[in-house]
């Protein structure tokens, strides 16, 4: 590995209330992972769910007023 070369990681520490530490942890066990893919699994799954759930909705027109898609108005 080249020292000089950035790597597309940080470094990040995390204090976490024993419990859910020891939880964590056999969990991974569990899962067969390490404790690092876990939480950065954990991490990056809340994300996604807040983005989405902050993501502007997309409304078809004809739903806005009532109508089906498809269907003529009379």
């Amino acid at each position: 590995m080249d020292p000089d070369k950035p790597r597309n990681r940080s470094l990040f520490l995390l204090r976490l209330p024993k419990s859910l530490s020891d939880t964590a942890k056999r969990i991974a066990g569990e899962e067969g992972v390490s404790l690092n893919q876990l939480i950065s699994l954990a991490l990056e799954e809340k994300i996604i769910r807040v983005e989405q759930s902050t993501a502007p909705t997309v409304t078809h027109r004809s739903e806005k007023e009532g109508r089906r898609p498809g269907r003529p108005t009379a």
